[in-house]
């Protein structure tokens, strides 16, 4: 692909987001997520980042795309993936077709990725039980964020 059209893509890419956040354009919900679920399967990993950064704006509104933020926790680009459990963490309990996804994400050589898909864990929360003894052993994790969203998480769900 040309430098030209790169910068083309990335910056139709940033127009479609900044357009879904701030709701400038006419389009209802519905719409709006089904034109990011498409984008997710777009060739260039940035416009797929700004795919799952949009449907992560949109939050529990974009519960439609959940099996596609499940599929782009798979995807070969880092940030689409964190974009994705970020997503994931702003639709909340609705998200909870994506527990064995998330369970996985804990796992990911990216800290925002398992960082988010703590944090997505969470919100998902006793949905997410199943990923109780998956989070026991993130414990271990290096990153102390990580470790904090984890502990967060156990510890909310202990009280409960």
């Amino acid at each position: 692909m040309k430098s030209y059209s790169r910068s083309l893509v990335i910056m139709e890419g940033m127009l479609i987001l900044i357009l879904t956040i701030n709701g400038c354009d006419k389009q209802g919900v519905e719409q709006k997520v089904n034109k990011q679920i498409r984008l997710l399967k777009h060739d260039y990993y940035k416009v797929r980042n700004f795919a799952a950064g949009a449907l992560g704006q949109i939050g529990p509104e974009a519960k439609e795309a959940t099996p596609a933020l499940i599929q782009a926790l798979k995807d070969e680009g880092r940030d689409v993936r964190y974009h994705a459990a970020e997503a994931l963490d702003q639709i909340g309990p609705d998200a909870k077709d994506a527990v064995p996804a998330l369970v996985e994400g804990l796992k990911d050589e990216n800290i925002n990725v398992r960082r988010y898909a703590a944090g997505a864990l969470g919100q998902i929360g006793s949905n997410a039980k199943e990923a109780v003894s998956a989070l026991v052993q993130a414990l271990k994790d290096n990153n102390d964020v990580v470790r904090r969203y984890e502990e967060t998480w156990l510890y909310s769900r202990s009280i409960r």
